[in-house]
């Protein structure tokens, strides 16, 4: 018999696992009645289908296994580890050993299980997690949970009872307005069910998630758009401004107004002529007298830019210069 133990604790391999296993059940009986705790613990940490329902066979076939004494055994965990089995009959048994003996297994393990699928062990998560408070569980459990399907209903739910958007920082804000479909409407309509503004930095960060969708990004950013410069953070815009993903919206935000005035540094608009690419929102800015006065660019850059190499930005001084500077102004 040790030849074919060895071979059972040492196999990776699910084919020959079951050879041993029929050569042990076949011509030693006598032997696997006297198998120790720790060489069942090891075998079934093989997690191998097979091997599982030959550990539950002996547990089941053997008075000195009852479910009553594997804690004092050691052989608490190992059971416990069989929920994850591929073997429908060791997660019958493991379930059946933790609703007697096992009222305190791990939350995390729980909705890994949950993740697993299965009817039994679906059944078992949610009759063991729809016993807990919110705050028993947690706001990252609930969120994990929303991307469950058997238990999406559920952290809803709990959600709703233990939690307002109070409670909701950026980074839980930002993983489910990027996770799954389930997770970005629950998010929407918590928000929107309590009458409550999402704030501006959240809005920030979800455009700035590199998991955020083309069609979100532009949706985000039109509801960016509608909250002032101050919250969205005037330096956000001008660094951002450069940004690919966000460039196009600033400039258009810039061009209708967003800045003006004293928010609106007329030396960073001047500094954006030196850069091609934004020379004519520049010239833009500065010709608009709404957005910037006159006497804020000065006549000496004026003079300076009328004999710039770009002819777009030497008409511009040229033109600006005969309309809103008279000779007192030099």
């Amino acid at each position: 018999a040790d030849p074919l133990l060895r071979l059972l604790e040492d196999a990776e391999n699910d084919t020959v696992c079951k050879f041993a296993i029929r050569c042990l059940e076949g011509d030693f009986e006598e032997r696997l009645r006297q198998l120790e705790p720790a060489w069942l613990a090891r075998v079934a940490g093989k997690s191998l289908p097979t091997v599982d329902g030959f550990v539950v066979k002996i547990l089941e076939g053997n008075p000195q296994f009852h479910q009553s004494k594997l804690a004092d055994l050691g052989l608490r965990d190992m059971v416990i580890g069989l929920l994850r089995s591929d073997n429908d009959k060791a997660v019958r048994y493991a379930i059946d050993y933790c609703n007697a003996h096992a009222p305190d297994i791990d939350l995390d393990m729980l909705l890994e299980l949950a993740e697993r699928g299965g009817k039994a062990l679906t059944a078992f998560v949610v009759a063991r997690v729809e016993k807990l408070s919110p705050r028993d569980l947690g706001l990252p459990r609930l969120v994990r949970m929303l991307a469950i399907s058997s238990l999406q209903e559920l952290a809803e739910k709990k959600l709703a009872d233990g939690f307002t958007p109070g409670d909701i920082d950026q980074e839980t804000y930002v993983t489910l307005a990027t996770g799954d479909r389930a997770q970005q409407s629950f998010i929407a309509d918590f928000y929107k069910k309590a009458k409550a503004k999402i704030p501006t930095a959240y809005l920030r960060a979800h455009v700035e998630s590199p998991d955020v969708s083309r069609r979100d990004l532009r949706r985000v950013m039109k509801e960016l758009g509608e909250r002032p410069a101050s919250e969205i953070g005037i330096e956000w815009l001008r660094t951002n401004l450069f940004d690919d993903r966000f460039g196009s919206t600033i400039s258009s935000w810039l061009t209708a107004g967003m800045l003006k005035g004293d928010d609106l540094d007329v030396e960073w608009v001047k500094s954006l002529v030196a850069r091609p690419s934004w020379r004519t929102l520049a010239l833009d800015l500065l010709g608009n007298t709404e957005l910037v006065a006159p006497h804020r660019i000065g006549s000496k850059w004026l003079l300076k830019a009328a004999r710039h190499s770009d002819g777009r930005v030497g008409q511009f001084a040229h033109d600006y210069l005969l309309h809103h500077f008279s000779p007192g102004d030099f």
